[in-house]
């Protein structure tokens, strides 16, 4: 099982920010769970999978990310997401 932190750019709410998630691939499935965490597209890196350094609440979204992924990851998830 893979996991990519993704911006959703096909949803964008009126303050021009757009929600963050985990997208889920195991055996050709794919799931995407979103984080409750938005950012404007200008501040997203794709390739690092994160905020700019420009950012103004980069530390905060950064360890937003970083703590609701490792949470997902463990392995009680997996039947959660893929039943």
């Amino acid at each position: 099982m893979t996991f990519k932190a993704i911006l959703r750019k096909d949803v964008i709410y009126k303050n021009n920010t757009s929600p963050l998630c985990i997208q889920f691939l195991h055996d050709g499935r794919k799931k995407t769970i979103g984080l409750g965490i938005s950012v404007a597209c200008a501040y997203w890196n794709a390739e690092a999978q994160k905020v700019t350094d420009d950012c103004p609440d980069r530390d905060n979204i950064q360890f937003q990310l970083k703590s609701r992924s490792t949470a997902r990851k463990s392995s009680g998830w997996k039947r959660w997401i893929f039943p």
